[in-house]
């Protein structure tokens, strides 16, 4: 069970990293936007913190990275 563990802690930093950088590429957007940190529950029903882009004077009102199991129409791995 530890190599599951360990494999969700770098997937959730990954996911953070890459809030990370759509954060900086709206800020040169000239998007006004805020990240925020959210709790959440990873499927293993353990309470999580994750990254979410809060969107401010926009059509949407937050943005947050789920991941699928399956990369869909046959591809295999994971997909966000």
């Amino acid at each position: 069970m530890g190599s599951v563990r360990e494999l969700e802690e770098q997937k959730a930093e990954a996911r953070k990293q890459l809030m990370q950088a759509l954060f900086g590429y709206l800020g040169q957007m000239g998007v006004a936007a805020e990240l925020r940190p959210e709790q959440a529950t990873n499927w293993l029903g353990k309470a999580v913190s994750e990254s979410v882009i809060h969107l401010k004077e926009q059509n949407l009102n937050r943005i947050r990275l789920v991941g699928m199991e399956s990369g869909g129409c046959g591809v295999p791995g994971d997909i966000l």
